[in-house]
């Protein structure tokens, strides 16, 4: 068996995990739908909250028809002072936010205003009503942000090893999934005497915060015809890159391969 040299990068799918997680916590707080229910035999109106898929549901409270005067734009700022809107169903004693939450858009909140207010005079005519409203920005953004996470956690192929076979003047490249061990993955044969060098491949990108340029590493084995082969998917700053530069340029001399000199 020849000599194996494996690189592992957890940092893409511990990234996947974070972003399902994350679609798990923001599905559960933004992705509720509100119902007001109110019937004329009832003679009240019942406002409940549910998470998604009926998980948990929950009574915000009962209202005597006879208490509610109508519903109505609210208006407010945030801290930004952007103008925001929520729809209130006004009581005798109070008001009540009948979604749970504001918008910046006024014309949607105005139309679940108005759609309460005919509901309302419906009602007091003897008839039933009832409103539905999901918040769809709270139902595909978890759902977009878990088919990345998932990509990222299972189908990125986070696992490089280098292998030279005996008796073979080439160099294997295969990439893997961390969960396919016993998985070739994909493979790329090379020859020793097409590698020019092995190098540390760096980008610069700018900080929002600082304002500052940061450098982003990995390393790379260059071709002789100038193609370069990432030995990592992702970059990052720190000295790792450069650790596994220097083993991966050993690994291949000891193999036999003649390498040039790093540029200055």
């Amino acid at each position: 068996m020849g000599n194996q040299l494996v690189f592992k990068n957890w940092g893409t799918p511990f990234m996947g995990l974070f972003v399902l997680v994350m679609s798990v916590i923001f599905l559960t707080t933004f992705g509720r739908s509100t119902h007001l229910a109110c019937g004329a035999e009832e003679r009240y109106c019942e406002l409940t909250r549910s998470a998604p898929f009926g998980i948990h549901e929950s009574t915000e409270g009962r209202y005597p028809l006879e208490e509610i005067q109508q519903a109505t734009l609210g208006e407010s700022r945030n801290s930004d002072g952007d103008r925001t809107y929520s729809a209130n169903l006004q009581l005798d004693d109070g008001s009540v936010d009948i979604l749970g939450y504001s918008r910046s858009g006024r014309s949607g909140v105005q139309s679940i205003v108005d759609e309460v207010n005919t509901g309302l005079d419906d009602v007091r005519q003897g008839g039933d009503f009832h409103m539905s409203h999901q918040v769809t920005f709270g139902l595909w953004m978890p759902l977009a942000m878990s088919a990345l996470g998932l990509y990222l956690l299972l189908f990125q192929r986070n696992v490089v090893a280098l292998w030279l076979p005996p008796g073979v003047d080439q160099l294997q490249v295969a990439e893997r999934r961390w969960w396919q061990p016993g998985s070739p993955g994909k493979i790329r044969d090379i020859p020793l005497q097409d590698i020019s060098r092995v190098a540390v491949e760096t980008t610069w990108s700018r900080s929002q915060r600082s304002g500052h340029s940061k450098p982003a590493h990995r390393p790379v084995i260059y071709l002789k015809s100038g193609e370069s082969i990432p030995l990592t998917r992702t970059r990052r700053s720190g000295q790792g890159a450069f650790r596994r530069q220097e083993q991966v340029r050993r690994f291949l001399e000891q193999g036999g391969a003649s390498l040039d000199d790093e540029p200055a």
